[in-house]
């Protein structure tokens, strides 16, 4: 229950990953790391409330990850300010292509270009204000800097009401047009 943020020289992406999905990480932060960017992270680690312990063995806690896991597409889990609470394997992929869609240090989900950026955050806000008239789901385009062709994301409310927060999160899911799904052929002998 205690915020725990990681300070490391050695770590890649996936490493960040995997200590903010599974072992709960408040921060994950790589050297060389601007004391500035470190002290607002303990800061922000010191105005969390505290929260119930998830116990131990709980089915959907443990089910959740694994199975967005297996979905072909990308997908994030973000506040209204666009904070990544979570990603799966997918996503951690496109972010780690700095192609279309970036996380800066912060932990924030942001596009290539600033416009895309503030249309990104706004879906983003829209879908995490409860009641809004303007909470419809959102399809947006994402141009990339390398020229590939344009990242799809669709973005929806959570529908969970905190209701100590009043606040729901943000579903975003990311398509690759680059990278089409192809059925394994174990899976095709089976079909036919």
């Amino acid at each position: 229950e205690i915020p725990t943020i990681i300070l490391t020289g050695t770590a890649d992406l996936a490493d960040a990953v995997e200590a903010i999905n599974e072992a709960k990480v408040f921060g994950f932060y790589t050297k060389p790391c601007p004391t500035v960017l470190l002290a607002d992270g303990i800061l922000e680690a010191l105005k969390m409330p505290e929260t119930a312990s998830v116990r131990p063995g709980n089915p959907s806690e443990q089910l959740s990850p694994a199975a967005f896991n297996l979905l072909p597409l990308g997908i994030f889990v973000a506040d209204q300010n666009a904070n990544v609470e979570f990603m799966n394997d997918r996503a951690a992929k496109l972010i780690a292509q700095k192609d279309g869609l970036l996380l800066n240090t912060k932990g924030v989900l942001r596009a290539d270009h600033t416009n895309l950026t503030n249309a990104l955050h706004q879906a983003i806000f829209n879908a995490c204000t409860p009641g809004s008239d303007k909470s419809e789901d959102i399809a947006l385009s994402l141009s990339r800097t390398s020229g590939k062709r344009d990242l799809s994301v669709f973005i929806a409310s959570s529908r969970y009401d905190d209701a100590a927060q009043h606040a729901q999160r943000a579903m975003i899911f990311v398509t690759d047009p680059e990278q089409p799904v192809e059925p394994s052929e174990k899976v095709l002998r089976e079909m036919f």
